[in-house]
């Protein structure tokens, strides 16, 4: 069964459905693999149904995946079901940005933030 013919992948997903098992995975393998490990992200101002609909008029793989247990989200698209490209819409790319601000990292991580440099005008003063 060709991958983006599994019916797993056409399951509706919120930001709550466990998708790991059915993301993509680094992996060693002593042969060639048809998949390759180079990938982008880019971001679209496309809905993610539109996105989808581009994926599946061209036969490609696609999936909505909850990345880091659903702290984010982003599509799988497999161009020529061989190179992915994980593809954000507005709203995923919000909550991405979001999730990499320093304080929403210290909060999650439970560590408290390190000081902030001193600054003089423009200079940062390290030591």
């Amino acid at each position: 069964m060709i991958a983006h013919q599994n019916p797993a992948f056409r399951l509706e997903v919120n930001s709550q459905t466990p998708t790991e098992k059915y993301e993509a995975k680094f992996t060693k393998r002593p042969t060639f693999s048809e998949y390759t490990a180079t990938h982008l992200n880019i971001n679209t101002p496309l809905s993610a149904e539109e996105v989808k609909a581009v994926a599946k008029r061209e036969g490609w793989r696609v999936l909505t995946c909850n990345r880091a247990e659903g702290l984010f989200q982003l599509l799988e698209v497999w161009a020529e079901n061989r190179l992915m490209i994980e593809v954000m819409t507005p709203e995923m790319i919000e909550r991405y940005l979001e999730v990499l601000q320093p304080q929403f990292l210290a909060e999650a991580m439970q560590i408290p933030l390190p000081p902030k440099p001193l600054v003089a005008g423009n200079l940062t003063l390290i030591g």
